[in-house]
């Protein structure tokens, strides 16, 4: 499975279409510990399993901060 490369920017974009809040440190982070292991890393704790199942989809639980 080939995965196409993200910019930082766009990393940001895909973390808000996924209802997770960044701020102004966000970029830093990804930049230091990349995406893997931000999100899908330690995504567990943060999924809505009630919106996973009725969507067929792995969205976040809202209110959650990436800092």
């Amino acid at each position: 499975m080939n995965k196409s490369f993200h910019s930082i920017d766009e990393q940001v974009e895909i973390l808000h279409s996924r209802s997770i809040s960044t701020n102004a440190e966000t970029r830093t982070i990804l930049l230091r510990e990349g995406y893997y292991a931000v999100v899908n890393g330690y995504k567990l704790p943060f999924i809505d399993e009630t919106a996973t199942k009725a969507a067929g989809d792995r969205p976040f639980s809202s209110g959650h901060v990436l800092r």
